[in-house]
């Protein structure tokens, strides 16, 4: 044996770190519990579950029923036996990953054969693991559809037939759109075929030029077989959604926003943003320079460009979503058949035609396209990839993993979409809509305890309650704090406790103290009032009125506002007779509402605003103005004016703020900040929301900035929940970096092993064919013992240990 560091092994090497990282981060990133965006993650996760756990045809809850009553992936048959080696998002993003960024190394064979330069075909095959347009998450079917499409391509350039069938059923069978892509290489095929020979042939007598074609030798059969398999497909495709879904769901109900069988309605849809629809498909094919533009493998990017025309559901072509998958792998191809296009030549050698490259052309291009993906990443991912590293998860977010530990496979889960793909680790039956489910996981800051359930468990914030249980919970780790915005001086809140003895922290938390701008100018302007100011506004009542609300004329920048007001009956906080608020996203005006009644005579009216970025414009005038309107009918309006000279307050000494706090439970007639409380709960249905009220004195509100109250329970038994790859993510990678090491330096074969070559060829279908015998053995209960996960596991790895062999070995040729 003869160690070698060959371009295609660094490929290798670094394409598997890449594919590493991608899963790592992705994967750790979910225990951060911010997960709505991945929703489709679980809704794949959930039917690859269901039928490895509980004889369930590919059931998911999201959005519910059968994976194929919607879709036709017939690919998740095959992702079984993989998938069973480790059942959960971590094992999926795993498939996914390797699948969608694999494609380095035929792109770089392809790139060598065509450019003949090993060092920039490997910076240009590199260039595709930072290519943008590439959506690693949410697992999706017509993502790793890109990855088998790209591996078609080439076993179709290379004449390999065995490899060309396989890659080329595996695309189809991702999802139903792509046979209109299996047509598409029937058409490319057809244009690099002895047909186009002829033809060029024809047009190079005439004209005297010197085009040329590159044809597959067995042209006649890709051609066929391209089209007659996405046919076959296309039917099986409608006909199995039809099956599936017994009669209820059309395959072509799946192509959203649009009506292929009206013409009219296509016509609609391609002048409805034709040029953001234009645009999306320049903006996947910039990195690469347009390069795809000099070859005809264009044509396998008109269906989804094509299709994304006659539709109106703009997701379709919004960047950055994983319909891209249809376009960025003949992107990436493109740009190794455009600059053979552009560096080739014919140059005549005794009467003969050779094709000949100028490399220095194709080296500045592909030093350009990585330079171009390289900006691209860092602005598009890579900035996001350093800010959010997930090297730390948060214990508050761990205990999560504790909560869910009495959970098995057959459990049916209530919970937040945010937490759906951590409970999946235990059950994949999760939901967040309804509750009807055997379990219920509630985080104690928000919400409150459903009808029917006990509390089954506690860990952190998270609380587990089971249907009908009224025992005493498996254990009680409750800890966690809540935030309470302070909006009036009167306010009461909610703390979920259960059985047991806990210790209540309270303080009072604000950013400092609001300044209050009294103003009175005798000139017409519009005055911008920042976040810790305020301005008071006198009104005259001229008769006994109910109001009911106030419009207020101002003008906010831009963000999340919460803005504030209240009436005084003089210029002192002391007087203020009610508050109101409204919390929106900017607007031009605001609609308060009040419910006091007002004898006649003069008011004050007091507004300011906070949150982000906060600040508010108002018109300032002397005289007549519309500054201030108010309703008291809901039809008729009263104009008011500025008619009072005041003066800036500013306040920066401490105001004392007073509590009281009172419940069935606690009894406490003066809470100071930062002391600690002692309770004992003896509630035994369950759970108890304490009701805790606090009252401001009547300065305090106005002169505090973003006041909130915080509240922190804790069970005196609570045990805190550690896990050690949790606390450091990078634990998990050090094995795999290190076998990767190992793996990089084996010496490369002297010997040609065909033989191993062969059996582990052999090996794999007879295995993949053994696995769906046994599963539907298993699956149909013809023999129960063979369902059973750990035996589709143990297929799983044999399989996939055959294919590693079976690839380094041929690729350790080529």
């Amino acid at each position: 044996m003869k160690f070698k560091i060959t371009r295609l092994r660094i490929i290798v090497f670094i394409t598997y770190l890449w594919v590493l990282f991608q899963t790592w981060y992705y994967s750790m990133s979910v225990f951060k519990l911010h997960n709505f965006y991945i929703i489709d993650t679980d809704t794949y996760l959930q039917s690859l579950s269901s039928a490895i756990f509980s004889n369930k045809f590919f059931v998911n809850t999201v959005p519910g029923g059968s994976f194929f009553s919607v879709h036709a992936s017939f690919i998740l048959f095959l992702l079984l036996p993989f998938y069973s080696i480790y059942p959960n998002f971590i094992g999926l993003y795993s498939i996914q990953n390797i699948i969608i960024f694999s494609p380095t190394i035929p792109l770089f064979l392809l790139a060598r054969k065509r450019l003949g330069n090993n060092n920039y075909s490997m910076l240009l095959a590199l260039s595709y693991l930072i290519y943008p347009a590439i959506t690693p998450v949410p697992f999706e079917a017509v993502t790793i559809f890109s990855g088998f499409a790209v591996f078609a391509y080439y076993f179709l350039d290379e004449d390999k037939k065995i490899g060309f069938i396989i890659s080329f059923l595996l695309m189809l069978s991702t999802i139903e759109f792509n046979p209109f892509i299996g047509i598409a290489f029937f058409i490319l095929i057809l244009i690099r075929s002895g047909i186009t020979k002829n033809i060029l042939n024809y047009i190079n007598k005439i004209f005297h030029t010197e085009l040329n074609v590159r044809i597959y030798n067995s042209w006649r059969f890709y051609a066929l077989f391209s089209l007659i398999s996405s046919i076959v497909m296309m039917y099986l495709d409608i006909k199995f959604i039809a099956f599936a879904s017994h009669g209820t769901h059309s395959a072509l109900q799946n192509s959203y926003g649009t009506n292929i069988l009206s013409l009219k309605n296509i016509i609609t849809n391609i002048k409805t943003d034709t040029s953001s629809k234009i645009n999306y498909a320049m903006l996947v094919n910039a990195p690469y320079l347009f390069l795809s533009l000099f070859d005809p493998v264009l044509i396998l990017q008109f269906p989804w460009i094509g299709f994304d025309l006659i539709s109106s559901f703009n997701a379709y072509w919004s960047y950055g979503i994983y319909y891209e998958a249809y376009l960025w792998p003949f992107a990436a191809i493109g740009a190794v058949e455009g600059l053979y296009k552009i560096s080739s030549y014919v140059k005549k050698i005794d009467n003969k035609r050779i094709i000949k490259i100028n490399p220095s052309r194709a080296k500045k291009l592909i030093i350009l396209i990585f330079i171009v993906m390289l900006i691209s990443w860092a602005y598009q991912d890579g900035i996001g990839y350093s800010q959010n590293m997930p090297v730390h998860i948060n214990i508050k977010d761990q205990q999560l993993l504790k909560a869910i530990s009495p959970l098995n496979e057959s459990s049916s889960v209530f919970t937040s979409a945010n937490n759906m793909p951590v409970v999946e680790l235990k059950s994949w039956d999760t939901w967040f809509y309804g509750n009807n489910k055997e379990y219920f996981i509630l985080n104690a800051t928000s919400g409150s305890p459903p009808s029917g359930y006990g509390v089954y468990d506690a860990a952190g914030r998270y609380v587990l309650f089971k249907k009908g249980y009224d025992n005493k919970p498996l254990f009680n780790d409750l800890n966690y704090t809540r935030h309470y915005n302070i909006d009036n001086i009167d306010q009461s809140f909610n703390v979920l406790v259960f059985n047991g003895n806990y210790t209540v922290k309270l303080y009072l938390k604000s950013d400092g103290y609001n300044n209050i701008y009294n103003e009175g100018k005798s000139s017409n302007e519009t005055k911008y009032f920042p976040v810790n100011t305020g301005i008071i506004i006198p009104f005259n009542i001229n008769k006994t009125m109910k109001i009911t609300y106030i419009y207020t004329d101002y003008q906010m920048t831009y963000g999340y506002y919460t803005v504030n007001s209240a009436i005084s009956r003089n210029e002192s906080r002391s007087s203020i007779i009610d508050y109101s608020n409204y919390t929106n996203y900017a607007s031009s005006s605001e609609k308060f509402y009040y419910n006091i009644t007002l004898n006649p005579g003069t008011y004050y009216f007091w507004i300011y605003s906070s949150g982000y970025p906060g600040g508010i414009y108002i018109p300032v005038s002397h005289g007549s103005s519309k500054l201030i309107k108010i309703d008291d009918t809901g039809t008729e309006l009263y104009n008011y004016n500025l008619t009072s000279s005041f003066t800036i307050t500013s306040f920066t000494e401490h105001k004392n703020v007073e509590y009281s706090a009172s419940s069935l439970l606690l009894h406490a007639s003066n809470l100071s900040v930062n002391r600690l409380y002692k309770f004992k709960s003896y509630y035994y249905n369950g759970t108890y929301l304490i009701l805790v009220g606090l009252r401001l004195n009547e300065t305090s509100l106005l002169e505090l900035n973003n006041p909130e109250i915080i509240i922190t329970v804790t069970s005196d038994h609570a045990d805190s929940y550690n896990n050690i790859f949790l606390d450091n993510t990078l634990i998990p990678l050090i094995p795999f970096i290190i076998g990767g090491i190992i793996v990089f330096i084996i010496p490369g074969y002297k010997k040609d092993h065909r033989r191993l070559k062969r059996i582990s060829g052999v090996l794999v279908p007879e295995l993949m064919l053994i696995f769906g015998i046994i599963f539907a053995y298993g699956y149909l209960n013809i023999i129960r013992m063979l369902y059973n996960v750990y035996i589709f596991a143990a297929f799983g790895i044999s399989i996939s240990i055959l294919l590693l062999i079976y690839l380094y070995i041929y690729y350790s040729k080529t």
